[in-house]
């Protein structure tokens, strides 16, 4: 099993804002549907609740303690620290993207090899933060890479 989180951060390490992205970049949706596509994608609610649409020809996993039911894909019941090795289990044979957030992000951390980070830049005022200091701690920055536009950035487990 491959387990990946792929997130876009600001400068703050923001990742968003009333519920959603501050920000309006269509290069950052294309990486995301490339480097997704085919694959495994876990989410927490209020992810979920920041889609305009389930991501299509992909697997969505939705985690919550509140919804009773997901129109596509499949949704376990509770808190990430609870259905998360159900989740491993179930998914073994494939690559897993965990896409949001912040707090799914932290249950799970310690099982994620990579994680891939498209930055925006500039600070946006964001409510909604990745846990930079666990990262840094855990995570050795591998590469950045500026693709299409974007300056991507991959940290690699210690």
């Amino acid at each position: 099993m491959s387990i990946k989180a792929i997130f876009a951060c600001d400068d703050d390490w923001g990742i968003g804002k009333d519920g959603g992205l501050p920000w309006s970049n269509p290069l950052d949706l294309k990486w995301f549907k490339e480097t997704t596509l085919g694959n495994v994608c876990v989410m927490g609610r209020k992810t979920w609740d920041s889609l305009p649409a389930p991501l299509g020809l992909r697997d969505m996993v939705t985690i919550s303690s509140t919804l009773t039911e997901v129109p596509r894909g499949f949704l376990y019941q509770g808190t990430p620290d609870e259905v998360w090795p159900e989740i491993k289990e179930r998914f073994a044979s494939r690559k897993v993207f965990i896409i949001g957030g912040a707090q799914t992000l932290s249950a799970v951390l310690d099982d994620v090899e990579e994680v891939l980070i498209s930055r925006i830049s500039g600070s946006h005022g964001c409510d909604t933060f990745l846990d930079h200091a666990a990262i840094t701690a855990n995570y050795t920055q591998g590469s950045i890479d500026a693709v299409d536009g974007l300056n991507l950035e991959r940290y690699v487990r210690n």
